[in-house]
């Protein structure tokens, strides 16, 4: 996983990681099993540590890597793309057609060393306030509620 460039404050992308997590499992937990929510955010963070919008992963490299057939890939990633967390782009396959799979991330955010942020956030949205609220949003309270 990237880690933070220096001026980014490493409890800013902490937040991030686990709103994406929340993110993804709340859509997942209203027709899925919590296995399939796992292999969701596995295939996920595979994308985002081994692609990039230059250089994105091919449904090939994803199988090879996973041991997960192409059709489950594939609806895996759908899924991924209708929340707005990877792109995919047709590709020319060995065998014909593929898929090609990258972060849905502009390159300023990813440069920044925010893996996992969605593209509708900008980084000018890590201010104090919204931290705040985002802790608030996403840890229990010390009494353990």
């Amino acid at each position: 996983m990237q880690q933070p460039k220096p001026g980014i404050p490493e409890k800013s992308l902490l937040f991030v990681r686990k709103a994406i997590i929340r993110m993804v499992l709340s859509d997942l937990r209203r027709t899925e099993t919590g296995n399939q929510a796992l292999q969701h955010l596995g295939l996920l963070w595979i994308i985002y540590d081994y692609a990039s919008v230059d250089e994105p992963i091919s449904s090939a490299e994803l199988q090879e890597l996973t041991g997960v057939v192409p059709s489950v890939i594939l609806r895996l990633t759908t899924r991924l793309e209708k929340l707005g967390l990877i792109a995919r782009q047709r590709m020319k396959g060995s065998r014909g057609r593929a898929w090609a799979y990258s972060p849905a991330l502009p390159n300023d955010v990813l440069q920044s060393g925010i893996v996992g942020l969605p593209r509708h956030i900008s980084t000018s949205l890590a201010t104090p306030e919204t931290l705040e609220s985002l802790e608030r949003e996403l840890m229990p309270d010390k009494d353990g509620e």
